[in-house]
């Protein structure tokens, strides 16, 4: 968590992160369309369908309840669009889901086929 903290003050001193106010670490994982690992309505997520998104060429992301602001008070709205940093975990996202309230501090990548699922630590996601 330190080293991803440094490295976030040090682009927001050189102006990298342009909205550096709207950046936290988080550690990211992802999450395919089953009712294992959602609910019994896979593709309809908090800020509607999911699915749909991805194929008109979106990237959705759900984002952990504690970084939701009408949720828990954090500094991301359904429907933002996010950058992430941090190796294979980088892109730009749609914030079109949450996460069970048991995660913090997390960010879920939204993959529609069955696959190898990733994950990182300490990535750097900014609200554009």
């Amino acid at each position: 968590h330190g080293l991803a903290e440094k490295a976030r003050q040090s682009l927001c001193e050189v102006g990298e992160l342009k909205h550096c106010k709207n950046t936290i670490t988080v550690t990211v994982t992802s999450y395919n369309p089953v009712e294992g690992q959602t609910d019994s309505s896979p593709c309809s997520g908090a800020g509607g369908d999911v699915c749909a998104a991805y194929y008109r060429g979106e990237r959705p992301i759900a984002l952990s309840q504690d970084l939701i602001t009408t949720l828990g008070g954090g500094k991301f709205r359904m429907g933002d669009t996010v950058e992430m940093q941090g190796g294979k975990c980088s892109g730009t996202f749609t914030v079109l889901d949450t996460m069970n309230a048991r995660h913090k501090m997390r960010a879920d990548i939204f993959s529609p086929k069955q696959s190898k699922n990733v994950g990182c630590q300490g990535v750097l996601l900014v609200r554009r």
